[in-house]
C-alpha cells in the first residue's frame, strides 16, 4: 500500500483494487487452458525493484503450418 500513497490512489481505490496473486504454475496452468502453448521462457526485468517474472507463451490459433 506504500507504493500507492506515495502516487496518489485514495485508500478507497488501494482496498477495491482486485489483486490475481496466484503461483507461476497456477499461471501457466491457466494460459495453457486459454490453448496457448507455454515456451518456457522465463525473464526478469534487470533494473525493475519487484520481484516480476515475465512468462512467454504461444498462440496456437495463429501458429503456422510447416510442410
Amino acid at each position: 500500500m506504500t507504493f500507492n500513497v506515495v502516487t496518489g490512489v485514495s485508500y478507497e481505490s488501494e482496498i477495491n483494487e482486485i489483486r490475481a496473486f496466484r503461483t507461476i504454475e497456477q499461471w501457466r496452468s491457466c494460459i495453457r487452458q486459454a490453448d496457448f502453448e507455454d515456451t518456457f521462457i522465463y525473464d526478469e526485468q534487470e533494473d525493475d525493484s519487484t520481484d516480476d517474472i515475465r512468462l512467454y507463451f504461444a498462440n496456437q490459433k495463429n501458429k503456422i503450418q510447416m510442410k
